[in-house]
């Protein structure tokens, strides 16, 4: 894993988001992409 990647794991952990939240709120287009593992 690269180092950007530990950093938005790291970020959403602080913001207590997903990662799926975090890529919507940067602009990236999260769709598809499940919250959490419940919603599989």
């Amino acid at each position: 894993m690269t180092s950007q990647f530990h950093n938005a794991v790291g970020l959403a952990r602080e913001l207590a988001v997903s990662l799926k939240t975090l890529a919507q709120a940067m602009g990236i287009d999260g769709s598809g992409v499940p919250d959490n593992k419940d919603d599989r």
